[in-house]
């Protein structure tokens, strides 16, 4: 650097910034790193919520969320990171991220079962309701901004050299193709590849509540 990191408070007291280091010693040919678990304690703590004031319980009855299991079983776990934004009503942008190393040997493609978990999210946020809603989802470019397979790869520019048609070159592994089946659920799932990220839109029609006419 050029110049020295010393930055002041507005009384010229030097600004302490806490950080965190973490060192592992381990085989690579027989352990397993703990490099990417760290990643993600660190980009997703644990969240607490307090409150100091009174409470006004409505109800005696508990309320116990399977959201956590249920995100857990469709693929959102260990190297797996699922980011949800809001877009308007009824529509959440999705992004997904499998953080694996590429270069441990532990590091696989990782299926997620994506419209399962958004069910679950729904029921989860109503409680009351009875049956899962009709869920669209189109994946997106990286930014969010263009259908994928409609827009982006229509634009996309394709290199083409003299040894396309060559079998000893490796061909790449990245699939778009949202429609993969499980074999043993039989539900769809989106893979994930190491160090791939992959974004969708997701825009829920909630069922239409039936009144009894008399």
């Amino acid at each position: 650097m050029g110049e020295n990191l010393d930055e002041m408070d507005e009384f010229g007291n030097g600004i302490r910034v806490p950080a965190s280091y973490y060192l592992q010693i381990y085989r690579a040919g027989a352990d397993k790193s703990a490099q990417r678990e760290v990643q993600a304690k660190t980009d997703t703590p644990a969240q607490m919520f307090y409150s100091f004031g009174e409470l006004n319980q409505v109800s005696n009855e508990s309320y116990v969320s399977g959201l956590a299991e249920a995100l857990s079983w469709a693929g959102i776990n260990g190297t797996v990171k699922m980011v949800t934004i809001p877009m308007a009503k009824n529509t959440i942008l999705v992004r997904l991220e499998n953080i694996a190393d590429i270069l441990d040997k532990e590091a696989v493609t990782r299926p997620v079962f994506l419209e399962h978990s958004l069910e679950a999210m729904y029921m989860a946020a109503n409680k009351d309701a009875t049956q899962a809603p009709e869920i669209k989802i189109t994946e997106k470019s990286l930014t969010g901004n263009m259908d994928l397979v409609d827009e982006m790869l229509k634009r996309k520019i394709q290199w083409k050299t003299v040894d396309d048609d060559k079998p000893e070159y490796t061909k790449s592994k990245i699939t778009y193709d949202t429609e993969e089946i499980d074999p043993v659920t039989g539900l769809k799932y989106i893979a994930l590849e190491p160090q791939r990220i992959r974004t969708f839109l997701a825009v829920f029609t909630p069922p239409k509540e039936e009144f009894m006419q008399i």
